[in-house]
């Protein structure tokens, strides 16, 4: 009776309800751009099996290393102060993809919108922590990660509708715009720490 009290006011929070929200929109651009860059690698710019693995590993890794860095300043300056940033520069770089010409600045941004993209669900799991007790903070994790695979599993039919209407690289406009909307969300959402 009293986890499901207390699972009650998990769910009422309203700070949670848009941490929700801000996963899910991350994740319906990140999952556009993970479904859809390879087929735009490949196919549209004609490159091989090994660059185009390549350059997704180069996006990997350089997210990997950028996570302990804005796990630190996150946990610094406050997770807003990190994530409205971090979805922001998301947006901007995947932008970035659509405007900028094969080659080396290619790589160069698309090195830059994986230390922005794979680094900032954990600090959304951060900020929906902050907001709970320890009594729920599993509870809280796992409406993080149902939020992000409820829009990661629609966001690719989606795209895929863009990709043959208007080409491929309209994925990268659809995924910006999604999260330049969503880093406005973050930067108007009033959460802090517990």
């Amino acid at each position: 009776g009293n986890y499901l009290r207390l699972f009650a006011d998990l769910i009422r929070n309203r700070k949670l309800i848009f941490i929700l929200l801000i996963t899910g929109g991350y994740a319906a651009a990140a999952n556009s751009i993970t479904t859809f860059l390879p087929v735009y690698i490949r196919e549209d710019l004609g490159h091989s099996s090994l660059v185009l693995g390549s350059y997704l590993t180069l996006a990997q890794v350089i997210g990997i290393g950028s996570q302990p860095l804005m796990g630190y300043l996150s946990d610094l300056f406050g997770r807003k102060a990190i994530i409205f940033p971090s979805l922001l520069g998301m947006g901007l770089t995947i932008l970035g993809l659509y405007f900028v010409p094969p080659g080396i600045p290619f790589m160069l941004v698309l090195a830059a919108t994986g230390a922005f993209m794979f680094s900032i669900m954990a600090m959304l799991l951060a900020a929906a922590s902050d907001l709970v007790g320890k009594e729920v903070q599993g509870t809280a994790s796992s409406l993080v990660y149902g939020a992000w695979a409820m829009f990661a599993g629609i966001s690719p039919m989606v795209a895929g509708i863009i990709a043959d209407t208007f080409g491929v690289k309209a994925v990268f406009l659809f995924a910006s715009a999604i999260a330049l909307t969503i880093s406005f969300v973050a930067l108007v959402t009033p959460w802090h720490r517990r």
